[in-house]
């Protein structure tokens, strides 16, 4: 019996250690904002931004050392009896002891009643009743022997059964660990898109306010040019285009070839601005990234 409970711990111990090795395999990483505190799940490290710290979760650690030993607990209390084993084998006969001292004769009895008389047999003077009594097998005729075999059977049907519902809570536990995954994995795409759409709102919210203020400031511009003078002589028109985009460009905000076209379609057709950006650039007075003569619609043009 002993022999069959050991063999079932042995196999329930190899079947749960897939299990642990699992779960010590998912690593969820994290991105924790250094202002506010607040942590998302990524799908790796690259993910966080420069104000927020990396994190690692269910990742196991380094060993500790050693604690120290506990103290002894108190004494346990005393087991139930059990059953008595069987009968070992009879010992080898002792020496023989010393003789007896003789006694002196008893006095005669009285003479008893006559009567018949069985004369005893040889085997009946050989062993007594209680002697082989003595020597019987243990439980041999007695219903304990069919009560250690329906515990024996007990315990196997119990042990089979403790095996099947350790499979079932392993296959259970391994399936809702692939859910979490599969959660993770998803929250980590869904984050990324928010991420995306937030950055998406927030340039486009900074492009409407600058086309609102640079608007705004080439009204002002206008109004007062409509104050100094109604018109222009015919050879001031180049120069005045190449002050007026050197002027936008000089400001602080990144300028583009949109934002020339938009802050000056009131006074300058597309293609006077993209003529004096070529001849600008090839004076020497300002610069942009790529070959081409004229910039894309949204290269940022600087001075040089």
């Amino acid at each position: 019996m002993g022999v069959f409970l050991l063999a079932i711990a042995l196999f329930v111990a190899a079947n749960l250690s897939p299990m642990q090795v699992f779960a010590a395999e998912e690593e969820v990483h994290g991105c924790y904002h250094k202002t506010t505190g607040i942590l998302r799940i990524v799908t790796d490290a690259d993910r966080c931004k420069s104000w927020e710290n990396h994190v690692a979760l269910g990742k196991t650690g380094e060993r500790g050392p050693a604690g120290e030993p506990g103290k002894p607990g108190p004494p346990g209390q005393m087991g139930p009896r059990g059953m008595p084993g069987p009968e070992g084998a009879q010992g080898p006969q002792g020496p023989p002891g010393p003789p007896g001292t003789s006694e002196p004769a008893g006095a005669q009895g009285s003479p008893g009643f006559s009567g018949a008389h069985e004369q005893p047999t040889p085997g009946a003077l050989k062993a007594s009743p209680q002697a082989n009594a003595d020597q019987a097998p243990p439980f041999r005729g007695s219903p304990l022997w069919l009560f250690v075999l329906i515990t024996a059977i007990a315990s196997s049907v119990l042990s089979i059964a403790a095996v099947c519902l350790l499979l079932i809570l392993y296959r259970m536990l391994r399936e809702a660990a692939a859910q979490s995954a599969a959660s993770s994995r998803a929250i980590g795409v869904s984050s990324e898109r928010l991420e995306n759409l937030n950055d998406r709102i927030t340039v486009r919210l900074f492009q409407v306010m600058k086309e609102i203020l640079l608007d705004r400031m080439s009204g002002e511009a206008r109004g007062s040019r409509k104050e100094e003078a109604p018109s222009r002589p015919s050879g001031d028109f180049r120069e005045d285009a190449e002050t007026a985009v050197i002027e936008i460009i000089r400001r602080p905000a990144t300028t583009t070839l949109r934002d020339l076209q938009y802050i000056l379609r009131d006074r300058f057709d597309d293609r006077m601005i993209e003529e004096t950006l070529s001849r600008l650039r090839k004076d020497g007075a300002l610069t942009w990234e790529g070959e081409e003569a004229v910039p894309a619609f949204t290269t940022p043009i600087t001075l040089v």
